[in-house]
């Protein structure tokens, strides 16, 4: 799909916005399948090509939760669209989020208001940074680096001091457990 496509997007008034959303992709050639884990629908361009869905889509009711914004981070679909239904849109929590949602490329279109970010690739400088903010053990010290504490040392240490963390999905992006402690038997 095009920035076009995307601007064109007209939801039917009583409709839920994800039906209006698949409608519209199914017009263009697109196909959908329907999702049974964080995303709701997948929208594909060739199934049958095994390159992956083109599009992830979500609806939220009136707000997006912390917890999508981290789903938002380590999710690797190439285009990501949150749906905002519902009667009372939370905007300023939402303005308030527009700089996480923008790093991650993800759209977000909200009922009787329009697109609020159109879907695009994520900015790969922005998001180490963003997985962190949104992780609760790290913090940054007066020098603006990025640092935990080991829960078995109790030491503070860097990024450069912790693995990464064994799934892609965790809220975490590195271990718990420094380096060192790791090495001596975790």
């Amino acid at each position: 799909m095009t920035r076009d496509d995307f601007m064109a997007f007209a939801p039917r008034v009583g409709d839920p916005l994800v039906i209006s959303f698949i409608e519209m992709a199914r017009d263009q050639g697109f196909s959908s399948e329907i999702s049974f884990g964080f995303w709701d629908f997948y929208i594909w361009a060739d199934v049958e090509s095994g390159d992956g869905p083109q599009i992830a889509l979500k609806t939220v009711k009136n707000s997006i939760t912390n917890a999508v914004l981290n789903r938002l981070v380590t999710e690797p679909t190439p285009l990501k669209v949150l749906l905002v239904d519902g009667g009372s849109p939370q905007m300023d929590r939402l303005d308030g989020q527009m700089a996480f949602i923008a790093a991650t490329g993800t759209g977000v279109f909200v009922r009787n208001v329009g697109w609020r970010a159109l879907p695009g690739r994520p900015s790969a400088g922005v998001v180490p940074d963003l997985k962190l903010r949104l992780a609760p053990r790290w913090q940054q010290n007066e020098h603006g680096v990025w640092e935990k504490a080991c829960s078995k040392c109790g030491e503070f240490k860097t990024t450069n001091d912790f693995y990464p963390s064994a799934y892609k999905t965790a809220r975490d992006p590195f271990r718990h457990i420094c380096r060192d402690c790791w090495n001596v038997g975790g």
